[in-house]
């Protein structure tokens, strides 16, 4: 265990590096990952005469392949962090430590989105400023409706105290509405730019479709990203003259979320680092 612990620690941290300098992790060390974690494995199956090892591995490997697919189809990371996940699959298969970590990130990667969004906020105050208000009155109408929903689930309970349930829902309805518009208007004001078409990288999401003599060469149903090739088109055009900027979305670098969810895995998990460390 010991060892996966440092080979996960090694790749963590590179990627998080990588990952807030460029907005990207290199494939080819998402592969030397999955690799050395099923190539580990094997030994240990080989080393111990037991198959459960390998086959935990590339079990895992799969279902976390299947998971990182839908979120890249759905827009909610980008192939790298999808491809470092598997790698984490891979290196522990079927080990308590990678449950205590797929929930370490999960709840740490919801409060570094809500820091981040907040510090983007902070950043481009004037631009969400501006966003926010306009979507407050796009919302109206809901806002009210929530409003409404909330002030008479307080009456309810101040008169029935057993309604303190229904009174706790409509405030957290009330309060997630309010939450979904912050991210909205960080997302739509703080995280779009124009960049020059030689900057694009595979995997790069275009908010704007790019059109050429009447043909769709990327857009925002490019789910996973833009392509190779659809890049290499782009920036073909861009060296003829013929297309300046194209307009993208960035994404929030989730790589660090990883690695607070590895971090905090070791904190509650009774793992043999920390065996190691007491002796």
């Amino acid at each position: 265990m010991l060892v996966q612990h440092l080979i996960a620690f090694a790749y963590l941290v590179a990627g998080t590096i990588t990952d807030f300098r460029s907005r990207e992790v290199s494939d080819w060390a998402n592969y030397g990952l999955i690799s050395i974690g099923i190539a580990l494995n094997a030994f240990l199956s080989i080393s111990l005469l037991d198959w459960r090892p390998l086959a935990g591995s590339l079990a895992v490997f799969g279902l976390l392949w299947g998971f990182g697919w839908l979120m890249c189809r759905t827009g909610q990371w980008g192939g790298g962090d999808s491809k470092l996940l598997m790698g984490m699959g891979a290196l522990y298969g079927f080990d308590s430590f990678l449950i205590s970590f797929l929930v370490g990130t999960l709840f740490m990667g919801a409060l570094y989105g809500l820091a981040w969004s907040f510090f983007l906020a902070f950043k481009h105050r004037d631009a969400f400023s501006g966003r926010f208000k306009a979507l407050l009155h796009e919302w109206a109408q809901w806002r009210l409706v929530a409003f409404i929903a909330l002030f008479s689930s307080a009456l309810a309970w101040a008169l029935l105290p057993r309604l303190l349930l229904l009174f706790s829902f409509c405030a957290l309805v009330y309060l997630l509405l309010y939450l979904g518009l912050l991210i909205k208007a960080v997302e739509e004001s703080c995280m779009r730019k124009w960049v020059s078409p030689d900057k694009l990288t595979e995997g790069d999401w275009v908010a704007k479709i790019v059109r050429h003599e009447g043909k769709v060469l990327a857009g925002p149903d490019d789910k996973e990203g833009i392509s190779k090739s659809q890049v290499a088109k782009l920036q073909a055009l861009y060296h003829k003259g013929k297309l300046q900027k194209v307009y993208i979305k960035e994404g929030i670098p989730f790589v660090p979320s990883f690695l607070l969810g590895w971090l905090a895995a070791l904190w509650v998990h009774p793992g043999l680092l920390f065996q190691l460390l007491q002796r």
